[in-house]
């Protein structure tokens, strides 16, 4: 899902998004990817990793 999109559908400011995500992305629980051609993050997932998935089940 795009980051925005996401922002979006929880009802929070992009730089609340961002703050939320830093910390489970630095765990390892969310990944962000970079478009190729902006250079842009281009969207999250929740959990985005094999220990994401561990950690919630």
């Amino acid at each position: 899902m795009p980051q925005g999109g996401l922002g979006h559908l929880m009802g929070i400011a992009p730089s609340v998004l961002v703050t939320l995500l830093n910390p489970l992305e630095g765990e390892g629980l969310v990944e962000r990817r970079r478009d190729d051609l902006t250079g842009l993050e281009e969207g999250c997932g929740t959990p985005a990793s094999p220990d994401g998935d561990r950690r919630r089940a």
